[in-house]
Order: structure tokens, then C-alpha cells, then sequence
């Protein structure tokens, strides 16, 4: 296991926020996320705005909703900049990319 004080995190990050369906997306300041088992905390580089992401935002899917406020997107590619306590594999500092859909083995 690593210790996830290697490198230290400030207490706040910015963020894109959706803070309700249909109200445009905002740059906020918010708090910087807990790392906690079974997590870490990754550095975003770049990430990408998927097609639908409007259309999901604005509530056109019937039976879908999201909790708000929330940070939208899933894809992306950092460094990670905390691991949690039960950490084996991944490093500070490692370059990792972060994908929703994992196409498990068949």
C-alpha cells in the first residue's frame, strides 16, 4: 500500500458545476473531494465533452435524472494525486486515463 500524504492537495479545486437541469453550466470553486478506500483523486489534463452531454443536461431524457449540483464528464486523462489507503497498483504521480465503459473479458 502507498501513503496518500506523499503529495499534498489544496482544499479547494475549480470545477465545471451543472447546478440544475436546463441552467448553464458554470466554473465554480468548490471543495477539493475526500480520497477515502477504494478511490483516488486524479489530476485532470484534458477530458472530453460527449455529444449528448447538452441534450442529458437539459433533461431531454425521459426518466433520467441527476442529482445536482454535480461535475459532469467521465472520460479524461491526469495524474493521479491521491490514492486511498487500500491502494496497490497505482502511483502519485502516475499518468492514468479515466473510462466509464470498461469492456470486460468475455
Amino acid at each position: 500500500m502507498s501513503d496518500n500524504t506523499s503529495q499534498a492537495l489544496p482544499c479547494i479545486c475549480r470545477a465545471i458545476v451543472c447546478a440544475a437541469a436546463s441552467q448553464p453550466l458554470a466554473v465554480q470553486t468548490i471543495p477539493t473531494p475526500d480520497v477515502f478506500p477504494g478511490s483516488v483523486i486524479v489530476r485532470v489534463l484534458a477530458c472530453s465533452v460527449e455529444p449528448a452531454t447538452a441534450h442529458i443536461l437539459e433533461g431531454g431524457i425521459p426518466g433520467l435524472t441527476l442529482p445536482t449540483p454535480f461535475v459532469p464528464g467521465a472520460r479524461a486523462i491526469g495524474r493521479v494525486a491521491a490514492i486511498g489507503p487500500d491502494t496497490t497498483t497505482l502511483q502519485i504521480g502516475q499518468l492514468v486515463i479515466l473510462e466509464p465503459f470498461y469492456p470486460w473479458p468475455r
